[in-house]
């Protein structure tokens, strides 16, 4: 399991909504204790040690996952040798480089790997709700946009995101993977169960 720790997953758009982090780390953890409490192997894609069976070992992933990339603004799976048969989820926002992206995934699937790729935007992400003057800040003050008629930019922003999401589907239906994408004010229960059930294919 690869869950994304750079800075932009820590945005949330209300104080009433999760952390695109925090809704991401709850759903590799618990993905994480249902597929060991199945006698299934798990672990993290950037810890050095193996997948392992044990619920005990959830602590280490729970304690993994709880560390940040602050300083980086866009995170990328680690290109990890893995074994063909082996199956991997990403759950990321996927709005970092794309060929970046698109090479480190690409290398898991070069593998033989079953990929399970799950984006998780915050509801403004979705419909950019902006108006007028605006100041976009990345989440580490790295970088800065001003603009006087933010409404402007949502068609062309929307295009954007339309394009990364299809280019997204696109990786999946040639590599035999599966992808969805989750928005923070929904429910998490049924992208968990999607992502156990594809799984352990009930």
């Amino acid at each position: 399991i690869w869950v994304d720790r750079g800075a932009s997953m820590a945005f949330r758009s209300g104080d009433a909504l999760p952390m695109k982090m925090e809704r991401a780390n709850i759903l590799g953890l618990a993905l994480g204790i249902l597929l060991a409490k199945a006698g299934e192997k798990v672990g993290l894609l950037d810890l050095a040690e193996p997948a392992r069976q044990g619920i005990g070992h959830m602590d280490t992933l729970a304690s993994a996952l709880i560390h940040t990339s602050l300083d980086q603004d866009f995170c990328v799976p680690p290109k990890k040798e893995m074994k063909q048969g082996q199956k991997a989820v990403f759950l990321s926002d996927f709005l970092g480089d794309w060929d970046e992206i698109f090479e480190n995934l690409s290398h898991a699937a070069h593998q033989n790997v079953d990929g399970y790729i799950m984006q998780v935007l915050d509801p403004a992400e979705e419909t950019f709700p902006f108006k007028g003057r605006t100041v976009l800040l990345s989440m580490n003050n790295q970088h800065k946009f001003e603009t006087m008629r933010a409404q402007s930019l949502r068609e062309e922003y929307q295009e954007k995101l339309a394009e990364r999401k299809a280019a997204l589907q696109q990786l999946s239906k040639r590599t035999g993977w599966r992808y969805t994408c989750h928005v923070t004010n929904t429910p998490a229960t049924p992208q968990l169960m999607w992502l156990y059930l594809s799984l352990i294919h009930i």
